[in-house]
């Protein structure tokens, strides 16, 4: 079990294990979206999984933030990416997710650095 709390140590949120976490903070930055904002905007604490075909998506419509010779490289080898943001929708993390890549791993410790960037403890149990 993961127990989220405030600094104070006020109670948020309790998870039965990282994924579960990971959906309540994707949730709660997918509502920052649409809060206070009659049109869409971009988010700026993102972790994604993209496929091959949404890699090759990414390719022909190519935006400044994203590294073409990750892209091309995952394309080429008909691969998956992951595609992290911390707070900066400019300077994307991407990863071409290879079999070795430890997709859990990356994600928990996103996880982490996003309470950790917005005041929030996590506490295992």
């Amino acid at each position: 079990m993961i127990q989220l709390c405030k600094l104070d140590g006020t109670p948020i949120d309790l998870f039965e294990n990282d994924l579960e976490l990971y959906k309540y903070i994707r949730d709660t930055e997918n509502q920052k979206m649409f809060d206070d904002h009659s049109e869409f905007k971009k988010c700026p604490w993102s972790f994604s999984i993209l496929s091959p075909e949404r890699v090759g998506v990414l390719i022909r419509n190519l935006k400044k933030v994203h590294n073409s010779a990750i892209l091309e490289e995952a394309w080429q080898k008909q691969l998956g990416l992951i595609e992290i943001c911390k707070g900066d929708y400019n300077n994307l993390t991407e990863i071409i997710l290879t079999p070795d890549i430890d997709e859990e791993a990356i994600r928990k410790n996103w996880c982490k650095e996003y309470c950790n960037a917005h005041q929030l403890i996590l506490e295992v149990e």
